[in-house]
């Protein structure tokens, strides 16, 4: 009954198995991530992957936040240069960083976005953000008093190498320029009357196409052969 076949929902609620989740909560997460997959164009049981990762790592979240998670991912990939296949990368590897130090999903995708708009490739940004959070972290202050502190100096690069040190020091002094731009993304992101149905509306366009529909009419086949079947 959706685009996606049989044996690949199965792989998608395989994927959410592994990671520890119960039945009721696979169930609950199904629907949203097969709309994030066909809206990012990525393949089922990766997003699924991805998708429980982050309910596992950012401890505001649970299973019932996979459509927000979802959606706000797909937004993300609609307002900068991100796609499913940098966050599949950078989320690992920065997001248990940016849940320790009280930065929320939702800022996490903004400072990726922003580094990605500016060409940073997804794992150089995600450590240099993983370093920043933590340094931040370790000195008592918040990485964005620190990126504002950064933002004011003459020579930004240098003032970047002194704070967080030389690896993550080009995607810090980037991003002591962007810090207006990554706070209005920050607040679309967050802001439930502009992320929510994304991912939704946004697979029904792509389904709404000549490609789409021979997608639906496969999907439509598999189901009849196994109702033959039964």
């Amino acid at each position: 009954i959706t685009a996606k076949s049989a044996s690949e929902i199965v792989g998608l609620q395989e994927s959410l198995a592994r990671l520890g989740f119960e039945t009721p909560q696979i169930i609950n997460m199904t629907e949203a991530v097969i709309s994030g997959s066909i809206a990012m164009n990525a393949e089922l049981a990766e997003t699924a992957e991805l998708t429980g990762a982050v309910v596992k790592t950012f401890s505001n979240f649970s299973s019932i936040d996979a459509p927000d998670i979802l959606d706000k991912m797909t937004l993300a990939t609609q307002k900068s240069a991100l796609n499913f296949g940098k966050l599949q990368t950078a989320l690992p590897i920065v997001g248990g960083a940016a849940n320790a130090a009280g930065v929320s999903f939702e800022q996490t995708l903004a400072l990726l976005g922003k580094l990605s708009d500016a060409g940073i490739d997804a794992s150089s940004s995600a450590n240099a953000l993983k370093r920043i959070f933590i340094e931040s972290k370790k000195g008592g202050l918040d990485y964005g008093q620190i990126l504002t502190k950064i933002s004011n100096e003459s020579d930004k690069l240098t003032s970047s190498v002194d704070e967080f040190g030389v690896r993550a020091a080009v995607s810090s002094a980037i991003l002591a320029e962007k810090l207006t731009e990554t706070a209005d993304l920050t607040n679309k992101l967050s802001d439930a009357t502009i992320f929510q149905g994304t991912a939704q509306t946004a697979a029904a366009e792509r389904l709404d196409t000549f490609t789409g529909s021979l997608t639906l009419f496969s999907s439509a086949y598999e189901g009849l052969l196994i109702k033959m079947n039964k």
